[in-house]
This record gives C-alpha cells, sequence and structure tokens, in this order.
C-alpha cells in the first residue's frame, strides 16, 4: 500500500514538473510568456503590459502546455496577474487576464484603490451596489436595461434613463435629462407628489393627470397670465344683445345668468378659467349697453319733461 501512495506520488510530481516550469525573470512582451513563474516588465522597454501610465509591472504566469503542436510551436495558455507599481504613489493596482495558446489576451482591471475606481468595461449587477462615496459617470447617463435609445436635440438618451446634457437650452452647461416611457412620479413620505403622464400631462397631488396640469390643493402667485378668446363681439353692429326682459325670464327658470354655468356645473367639472374670464366680460359689456340704453331713455324721458314743464308754464 505504501508503494502504490509513493508511486502515485512521484508520477504527480514528475507531471507537474513538466507542465509547470517555474521561472524568474525580466520580460519584454508579456503575450511571449510560455513558463510559470514570477515576471518583471518596464514601462519604456516592454509591450502587451496592461497599463503605459506605470512604471514597472511585477506579475506571476501560470502556464499550461501540452505536447501537441501548432505552426511548430507547443500549445500554450493560462493565466497572468499583474501588479502596477510607480515612483509617485503606493496604491495598488492590480490586472488579470487568460491567455490563448499564442500568449494572447485581454487584460481586465481588478483593483485600482486610491478611492477611485473606474470600470473600463460594462458592469453587470445582480443585487445592489453600495457607495460610500459618489459615482462619476463617464458618458453622464444612467440606464435601464433596455436599449432603445431615441434623439432629441441632436443628442441621444434611452427611454428609461437619466443623463446629464450640453444642450441648446443652455450651452456650455450641462441639463439634467430624465426620461420614462411609461411616465415619470416622484415621491415623499411614499406618497406620489408629482405625476408625469407618458401625454405630457401633469399632476401636483394628482397620481393620474387627465389635463395637462392638475393640482390637488392650493396655487398661490403674484400673477396668472391666461392667452384666450376676448368678448369685444359684443360691441359690434350686428350683435344682438338679450333684451332685460329675457335676461329676467333666464334668471327666473334657471337661477343664473345666460351663458354662465350653474353651481352644480361648476361643483362637477370645475371652471376653464379662460373661458370663463371672456363669459364674465361679455357680461359686463352686455351690462354697459343696458345702462348707454337705461341713460339714453332717462334723456328722452328728461328732455319730455322739460317740454311739458315749459309747455305749462307758458299756459299760466
Amino acid at each position: 500500500m505504501k508503494k502504490l501512495i509513493l508511486t502515485i506520488f512521484y508520477l504527480s510530481i514528475t507531471n507537474l514538473l513538466f507542465s509547470q516550469e517555474i521561472s524568474t525573470l525580466n520580460t519584454l512582451d508579456w503575450n511571449t510568456l510560455r513558463y510559470s513563474g514570477f515576471y518583471e516588465s518596464a514601462r519604456s522597454s516592454s509591450v502587451n503590459m496592461p497599463n503605459k501610465d506605470y512604471d514597472l509591472f511585477w506579475g506571476i504566469n501560470i502556464a499550461h502546455s501540452i505536447n501537441k503542436s501548432l505552426l511548430s510551436k507547443p500549445y500554450h495558455w493560462g493565466g497572468q496577474i499583474a501588479f502596477g507599481i510607480n515612483r509617485t504613489n503606493s496604491w495598488p493596482a492590480m490586472y488579470i487576464r487568460s491567455t490563448n495558446e499564442l500568449g494572447e489576451g485581454k487584460w481586465a482591471k481588478a483593483l485600482v484603490d486610491n478611492g477611485d475606481q473606474a470600470i473600463d468595461g460594462s458592469l453587470g449587477v445582480t443585487q445592489n451596489i453600495n457607495a460610500g462615496g459618489n459615482i462619476k459617470l463617464s458618458n453622464g447617463e444612467l440606464t435601464y436595461v433596455y436599449n432603445d435609445n431615441f434623439i432629441y436635440d441632436q443628442k441621444s438618451i434611452g427611454n428609461y434613463a437619466i443623463k446629464w446634457v450640453v444642450d441648446s437650452w443652455q450651452p456650455g452647461a450641462a441639463t439634467l435629462w430624465q426620461s420614462g416611457h411609461a411616465g415619470i412620479k416622484f415621491f415623499t413620505a411614499t406618497q406620489c407628489r408629482l405625476a408625469i403622464t407618458s401625454t405630457g400631462n401633469i399632476g401636483i397631488g394628482v397620481i393620474n393627470p387627465q389635463n395637462k396640469l392638475d393640482v390637488a390643493g392650493t396655487i398661490r402667485a403674484t400673477e396668472v397670465k391666461v392667452e384666450a378668446g376676448w368678448a369685444d363681439f359684443v360691441f359690434d353692429k350686428d350683435y344682438k344683445l338679450p333684451t332685460l326682459q329675457d335676461v329676467e325670464n333666464h334668471i327666473n327658470t334657471h337661477k343664473h345668468l345666460p351663458d354662465i354655468p350653474s353651481e352644480k356645473e361648476v361643483k362637477e367639472n370645475g371652471v376653464s378659467l379662460g373661458k370663463m374670464q371672456t363669459k364674465l366680460l361679455q357680461k359686463i359689456e352686455e351690462l354697459t349697453l343696458y345702462v348707454i340704453d337705461l341713460k339714453k331713455e332717462n334723456e328722452e324721458q328728461e328732455k319730455k319733461i322739460s317740454e311739458l314743464q315749459y309747455e305749462l308754464q307758458n299756459k299760466q
């Protein structure tokens, strides 16, 4: 039994020594390493090192080879770990890669720990990212997984994205763009306070706004400007002014002025501010015409009274 164990041990050592030859050397090309071992390369004289920003790289090459030949060379493949060294700083930098039979492979940054981290490729996360500091985006965009960008103002943004863009709004400074294809909601204290639908309706305190602006609450402003039609048509010569008798009959029947909504209608449907301002002005202008007519009637009555008084005085 002991002889069997020793035989297996010696065979294992022999195979290990055959396939993993150890070497400690300087290298001028990280793609030409064929043996396992420790290697050093200098920026000024080496190629295919992970990053030319570092003065030196110390690394480990883990090589595997078999006797089959490719272009009269043994197959070699394996992995490499390289540590960058700079004379001006001491923070660690580590790169890793796998190599094919020609010694080729793409370096991946495993760590550059000076407090800032940069990812040259894509980062896929299935759980959470906890950041104790800032997260910097090189292109200024946070995007959901869907790849369906659209063009606005000659700039591209995803249908599900937040992006900082220097656009035509204010050249020289970045504007925040936020896109949600189905809409956008803003929350405070677990409640939706502001909602923007996909059709552009905005709700403040209203989850499903049906108008360009729906507000559940009070609006206070120093000035409100409404652009709507006006009621100057009342002064047109062909305008048919309702008689005071018609107005009185309408009031007695409906309990409100003609062309003015009832209290019930206002409670159910609200009031269109622009339209109501026009209607109220129409009533004021109609009232002005009534007053002018009454003035003319009074003047006519006064004239007749004066004439009668004159006749009476002459008869005496």
